[in-house]
This record gives structure tokens, C-alpha cells and sequence, in this order.
């Protein structure tokens, strides 16, 4: 049974969670690129478009699941770095710089998001496929997480993925200019 907190952060007060997140963070974003010269241009347009994303219930749901992981991840990631503070080094104010640090974060993000815009979008996907919603309840699997995961350990689903990260690799060592 959930306490009184879940029940009022899963509920209620989600998309006010939302939307103040949402605007924190394009407003953020628009202060840094300088796309309007007025920080009230910004607000505006942050506002406008953090109301779209909080009254929008699959982006909310979506964001829902997503950003306890994103949560989880940024905490790994500052014991991380306490750790290697702890372990001698003095400067690491410049980590975010290095870009395998960069592109394991984002790719994180990017599967994170994939995964909570599956488990959304799951039951309408279903509904789109050739023949509609005419499965037998023998087809249609009992527990969608554990299908999933299946899906994502399957051998040809990791050996994309192996390929993939290869090719990934290659391409931010192969366009790193070394000096020297």
C-alpha cells in the first residue's frame, strides 16, 4: 500500500511536479542559448510550454517513470564522483568535458526515455498491429515486463547493440583530433 507521500506524488500533485520541473529546465535552457534577449520572453515561453507538457497526460506519464531513473542515475553519479574525489583526484570540475563521460550520459537518457515511451505507448502499439486487437489471450503476454525483457536480452537484440556501441566508439575515436 503506498504512503501518504506515493499517493500524493503519483497523484495529485504530479503535474504540478511536472510542470515546475518542465519550466525550470527550458527556461534554463533558453537563458544559456540566448535565443530571446529578454529573460521575460524566456519565461513566457517556458511557462507556455511547460503548461503543454504538464497537461498532457502520456508526456506525464511518460515523465513519471522516467525520472526516478534519471533520479537514481544522478545520485550513482555524485557517489561516483565522491569517490574518485576521495581517491586523489583534485580537478574534477572538467569531467563533463570528456566526451565518453558526455555520451554515456546521454545515451542513458536517450535509453531510459525509450524505455518509459515503451511502457506508455505499449498497449496502443498492441492495437496497431496487423489484425488490430484480435489476439487470443495466449498470444498476448501475461506480464509485458518480463516480454520486454526478454526482448531486450534476446542474442540479436545485444548483438545490434554490441555493433552498435563498436560503431559508436569508432566514430568518437576516429573524429577526436589529438594534438601532438
Amino acid at each position: 500500500m503506498p504512503t501518504l507521500l506515493e499517493a500524493l506524488v503519483r497523484g495529485p500533485l504530479l503535474p504540478i511536479l511536472i510542470f515546475l520541473l518542465a519550466f525550470a529546465l527550458i527556461y534554463a535552457v533558453l537563458s544559456k542559448i540566448k535565443l530571446f534577449p529578454s529573460n521575460g520572453i524566456n519565461a513566457i515561453l517556458a511557462f507556455v510550454v511547460a503548461l503543454l507538457i504538464a497537461t498532457t497526460n502520456k508526456i506525464v506519464e511518460i515523465l513519471a517513470i522516467a525520472l526516478p531513473w534519471y533520479a537514481a542515475i544522478m545520485t550513482i553519479g555524485i557517489f561516483i564522483l565522491l569517490i574518485v574525489a576521495a581517491f586523489g583526484i583534485k580537478d574534477i570540475s572538467n569531467l563533463g568535458e570528456n566526451p565518453t563521460i558526455l555520451y554515456t550520459a546521454i545515451s542513458l537518457a536517450v535509453i531510459i526515455l525509450f524505455f518509459s515511451i515503451a511502457h506508455v505507448f505499449q498497449g496502443e502499439i498492441r492495437e496497431q498491429l496487423p489484425g488490430g486487437s484480435n489476439y487470443t489471450n495466449e498470444s498476448i503476454p501475461s506480464n509485458w515486463h518480463q516480454d520486454f525483457v526478454r526482448t531486450f536480452f534476446h542474442p540479436n537484440f545485444l548483438g545490434v547493440m554490441v555493433v552498435f556501441i563498436i560503431a559508436t566508439l569508432a566514430i568518437v575515436f576516429l573524429s577526436s583530433t589529438k594534438e601532438g
